[in-house]
């Protein structure tokens, strides 16, 4: 017999029933536990599972008073009595949550597993059950502490994901990837251990995320005009980049982030540049926007600054204290 895992359904894809004309709608009171009795039924009943329903919600819905929900759940977790946590969530915003997860849970003493499914898991071709599965399996060897996604692209493998470094899925698609990922059936899990945290749990710190000062996070494009936003009440602004770690920069125009810097610098708002690695830049226009101060995130994803940046928000931080503690956050996932 194993420890019990704790199983905290909160909807999406891998929670939904399909109605006669085709369209899916989460259901995880009745839906999400059908992954259990599935399990029970091909593996035994061997593993105990506690479950917690905190919300019902397709992903693409969640709120950042959804993830105070699932934060609330993970509180009500004995991790003295649990071997781990299993998440099923949509895949919409999967990278989104498990980035947060990622910072919110630092020092957690329990490994925190999310699943996801590309069908129903009254679909004969959902990969929902072998998620589950390779999930509980992983728990039950011991995979440590930290957080982390299990998911099977199209190619029939199952992946083990770090939760910080998961990419978002693209557009039509139905897979993940991930830098690092590898078939879980590879991994040995005393290879997996993670780097010490000696700060307290953020996630013993935080308020309430929907009450705490927003987060925009913006992504370039041609025509993305600075002069436009709105910047009121918010704790920091989290960029994006091109695929060369570049945005805009061209001088004084509105159509340049030095344009938006100006307004954060004089706001004492922190603005935030991901990925962007501070001294390997090939680009003038990356390098301008350094040297006009914006905080380069070397190998932080925009969803994992963004994730960091809120944590800290609703840690209560602001300033110069925000932007060193997404530092930290996106530091202590760096390759």
């Amino acid at each position: 017999m194993y420890l019990p895992i704790s199983v905290i359904l909160t909807g999406g894809t891998i929670c939904c029933q399909t109605k006669e004309n085709g369209t899916r709608y989460s259901n995880a009171e009745k839906t999400g536990f059908l992954l259990l009795e599935q399990y029970k039924k091909e593996k035994g009943d061997a593993q105990g599972f506690l479950t917690q329903m905190p919300m019902n919600t397709l992903s693409e819905d969640l709120q950042p008073a959804h993830w105070d929900l699932l934060l609330d759940a993970l509180r009500q977790v004995n991790t003295t009595a649990s071997s781990g946590v299993i998440i099923a969530h949509g895949t919409d915003s999967l990278a989104e949550t498990a980035a947060m997860l990622a910072c919110a849970l630092a020092g957690y003493p329990l490994p925190v597993v999310l699943v996801s499914a590309h069908t129903p898991p009254e679909h004969p071709k959902t990969n929902a059950h072998r998620n589950f599965a390779a999930a509980v399996e992983l728990l039950q060897k011991g995979l440590p502490a930290g957080v982390w996604v299990v998911y099977e692209n199209l190619d029939g493998v199952v992946y083990l994901h770090h939760g910080a470094k998961l990419r978002l899925c693209a557009n039509e698609s139905d897979e993940f990837f991930s830098r690092d990922m590898r078939p879980y059936e590879s991994v040995h899990v005393e290879q997996l251990q993670p780097a010490p945290w000696q700060k307290p749990i953020p996630l013993m710190q935080m308020a309430s995320m929907a009450d705490a000062p927003p987060v925009l996070q913006l992504r370039p494009y041609i025509g993305l005009r600075y002069d436009r936003i709105s910047m009121e009440d918010a704790a920091a602004v989290v960029h994006g980049t091109y695929h060369s770690e570049t945005a805009n920069s061209c001088g004084d125009s509105p159509y340049s982030l030095r344009y938006l810097l100006r307004r954060t610098k004089a706001a004492g708002i922190p603005c935030f540049l991901a990925p962007c690695a501070k001294y390997t830049q090939q680009y003038a226009s990356a390098e301008a926007l350094v040297a006009e101060g914006i905080t380069p995130l070397p190998d932080a994803s925009l969803q994992l600054a963004y994730g960091a940046a809120m944590v800290a928000g609703a840690m209560g931080c602001s300033g110069e204290a925000l932007c060193a503690m997404v530092q930290t956050f996106c530091q202590r996932f760096e390759r």
